[in-house]
């Protein structure tokens, strides 16, 4: 993992917790790298507020080639206001019973 927004500990507005349409990375985000192997991608699972939302991330590349990317999870209405806490562990898809290979965990508040 390279990055994780909101940054620790930082305050965003709501709206930057959600999608605003564009085929641009809001809400909250990790940026990793994978190698150039796509696939990888089914290696990062992301928990928000102890609820995984794996299966709702939405993946940005540049290419499909890519040797990296951010995955976000923008649900449609923005996170609640509040302090949240999020989680990120890169974990194999074909053995969960491996434990995580690398696994981040910060806290951000979402502001009017």
């Amino acid at each position: 993992m390279l990055a994780v927004t909101p940054a620790h500990a930082s305050r965003v507005s709501q709206a930057e917790t959600r999608s605003d349409g564009l085929q641009a990375p809001r809400g909250v985000c990790v940026r990793a790298s994978f190698g150039g192997l796509p696939e990888r991608t089914l290696w990062f699972r992301m928990a928000v507020d102890g609820v995984e939302v794996t299966d709702r991330l939405v993946w940005y590349l540049s290419t499909l080639d890519s040797q990296e990317g951010t995955a976000c999870y923008q649900p449609p209405e923005g996170l609640p206001l509040g302090v949240h806490e999020a989680a990120v562990a890169v974990q194999n898809p074909f053995n969960l019973n491996e434990p995580p290979r690398q696994l981040v965990s910060w806290a951000f508040e979402v502001t009017p």
